[in-house]
This record gives structure tokens, C-alpha cells and sequence, in this order.
């Protein structure tokens, strides 16, 4: 848990720099941020709650909430495409950067979990 929190750090650390430099972006790479930060603390809040899971549980669970994430991804992409107006493209960066960051930050937690 401690990790990922010093990866949700890192993450407004990088977000801080990116809005020093362009602000006009900076609720377009809070956006991008805010979903796998949001989803991957989640994940590994709840996960840290199964100390004493067998690996054939933890499997379940793992492709569960994957195939929840997978159903909140899209979901979130609507909702920010269809009810704002900005520009999408560093949306897009952010989300991707953090998403592959966080769910790197979030697969090392959980592996050592086990």
C-alpha cells in the first residue's frame, strides 16, 4: 500500500509539472490522472483487506475487477468526451501515461502481496 501511494506522489508530482509548464492543460491532465488514481487505489485498498488468499482466489479476484475496470474505462471516457469541451489529445497522454504508471506501480503491489 505504501508503495502505491509513493507512486500516486510521484504521479501529482509529475502533474504539477506538466500544469507549470502548459496551464491551460491542467484540467485536461487532472482528468487523465484522476480515473487510474482513483481506480487503482481502490484496488489496492480492497486487495490489502485478503491477507490469507489462496493464489486460485486471488486469480478470481484479480480478473474480476479487471473486468470491472474494464467496464469503468469506457464509461469515464464517455462521460469526459461527451460533457466537456477541451482538448482531447493531452486527455489522452495523461490518461495513458498514468494508466500504464499506476497499474505498473499497482501489479508490484499486489505481487508482493502474495
Amino acid at each position: 500500500m505504501k508503495l502505491f501511494l509513493y507512486g500516486l506522489m510521484i504521479s501529482f508530482g509529475i502533474y504539477g509539472l506538466f500544469v507549470r509548464a502548459k496551464p491551460e492543460w491542467s484540467l485536461e491532465i487532472l482528468l487523465g490522472l484522476m480515473a487510474p488514481a482513483v481506480i487503482g487505489l481502490l484496488t489496492v485498498m480492497l486487495f490489502s483487506k485478503f491477507q490469507k488468499m489462496t493464489t486460485q482466489q486471488m486469480t478470481q479476484w484479480l480478473m474480476i475487477s479487471f473486468g470491472i475496470k474494464m467496464l469503468i474505462y469506457p464509461i469515464y471516457f464517455i462521460i469526459i468526451f461527451k460533457f466537456y469541451s477541451f482538448a482531447p489529445y493531452p486527455f489522452i497522454f495523461s490518461f495513458a501515461g498514468y494508466f500504464i504508471g499506476l497499474h505498473v506501480v499497482e501489479a508490484v503491489v499486489l505481487k508482493s502481496k502474495t
